[in-house]
């Protein structure tokens, strides 16, 4: 996974959905200047806080970014066992990716 891919579909998604930055700030406990600076590039976000974030998505916005970020094709069309899984495999990638 790379992370400006991660940061261009997540504004793509804010965009898309018409979703409001001050509020997933407020909502996930990310300050607003953070949450600002991720998204234009000039910071990173920590695991647990782009997993608040992620959370903080309507359902249908959340699987679009998932489904995107992982090349899945249509996550609706998934059991919960293999959303699971996936979800899994998602976390497992990011914590090693941050052992770089």
């Amino acid at each position: 996974m790379d992370i400006e891919l991660a940061r261009e579909q997540l504004k793509r998604i804010i965009q898309d959905y018409d979703l409001n930055v001050a509020s997933l700030s407020s909502t996930t406990d990310i300050h607003h200047n953070s949450l600002y600076r991720f998204l234009k590039g000039e910071q990173d976000l920590s695991l647990s806080r782009w997993l608040k974030l992620l959370q903080a998505l309507p359902p249908r916005a959340r699987e679009e970014y998932l489904s995107v970020m992982f090349g899945i094709g249509d996550i609706n069309r998934l059991s919960s066992e293999a959303k699971k899984s996936i979800l899994f495999r998602m976390v497992s990638e990011i914590v090693d990716s941050s052992k770089v």
